[in-house]
């Protein structure tokens, strides 16, 4: 059974980031939101959410694009979003990003496509969370994935 225990939203975001300060590609920028942001959760499964988006991004952005990773939050919800500029996603696909095994254009290679089950993995562990997760995105412009979590009130 996965535990849950109150953590800070900066720490992770930070610890998240760590992995990829070295890496080739597209430029990485951080956002992060000062004060104490606190959520409960499972540190390890929602590091796994962010690592994912952050891959995924970085698979979908050319080198001299920009992917953002930013934290945020109001006095209800804790925001992580990822926003590339990257390749983008045509409308029809939106809604079916989040099924289990979708791709988007089943010809490529798993080693170029991925086997489509990260972004449904992704789902179910921000709904284990009680959270959500929002995908938005235009073809040729970009994609931008927010996770909304419940904050734990100071």
């Amino acid at each position: 059974m996965v535990q849950y225990e109150n953590l800070n939203a900066q720490e992770l975001l930070k610890e998240v980031t760590e992995a990829f300060t070295a890496r080739e590609g597209a430029q990485l920028g951080v956002n992060i939101m000062e004060g104490e942001l606190l959520l409960r959760g499972n540190f390890d499964e929602l590091k796994r959410v962010l690592t994912n988006l952050l891959e995924n991004a970085y698979r979908h952005t050319p080198p001299e694009g920009k992917i953002v990773l930013s934290l945020k939050a109001d006095a209800k919800q804790v925001q992580f979003v990822v926003a590339d500029t990257g390749s983008g996603v045509s409308a029809e696909h939106l809604p079916h990003l989040t099924e289990r095994f979708y791709r988007i254009d089943t010809a490529r290679a798993r080693t170029q496509g991925g086997t489509g089950l990260g972004l449904s993995i992704c789902k179910s562990i921000v709904d284990a969370h009680q959270g959500t997760i929002q995908i938005e995105s235009a073809e040729g412009v970009g994609t931008t994935v927010t996770v909304s979590l419940p904050r734990i009130s100071c």
